[in-house]
């Protein structure tokens, strides 16, 4: 007797739109994890940097003569492009307040650049700094503390 195969229920066309629609979730959720978590990461990068010029000061290791233009771009994405382009992506997957704080740290980077008229670090702007990373890590004390004492998740409503 011979077997008869059963013949497939998905058409050629049908197993593509599978494959393309597996791709696009994947690709989803990538994003959705790498804008949650980047910006953390930036920002503990930064107070790393912070913390490490305030035990060494040392001269500013870029001409900005020569480079300035390099800087600024630089400058221009990580602290002012990113915050503001994730912002909206932070509503668009409901994130919890919690990891909108790394936005608020950026912003705060950017006014004391701006107010003390340098794109780098320099040692007046330290004191400005510490008070800044202070601030961040008395709002996460502060929205950890409160999520313990009710007793519920933080970002329920994520991935809805």
């Amino acid at each position: 007797m011979r077997r008869r195969r059963q013949e497939d229920p998905l058409t050629e066309e049908e197993r593509q739109d599978v494959k393309h629609e597996l791709l696009r979730r994947k690709i989803y959720h990538f994003y959705e994890h790498l804008s949650r978590w980047a910006p953390l990461l930036l920002m503990l990068w930064h107070w790393y940097g912070v913390m490490d010029y305030s035990r060494h000061p040392r001269p500013t290791i870029l001409d900005t003569e020569d480079n300035g233009s390099c800087i600024i771009w630089m400058y221009t994405l990580c602290y002012v492009y990113m915050p503001f382009a994730m912002i909206p992506v932070s509503y668009f997957f409901h994130w919890c307040w919690i990891f909108r704080i790394p936005f608020y740290y950026f912003i705060g980077i950017s006014v004391i650049r701006f107010g003390y008229q340098h794109w780098l670090i320099t040692p007046e702007q330290l004191t400005m700094h510490y008070i800044l990373i202070i601030l961040t890590i008395t709002t996460y004390a502060y929205g950890l503390t409160s999520i313990a004492i009710k007793g519920k998740k933080c970002c329920q409503d994520a991935g809805k």
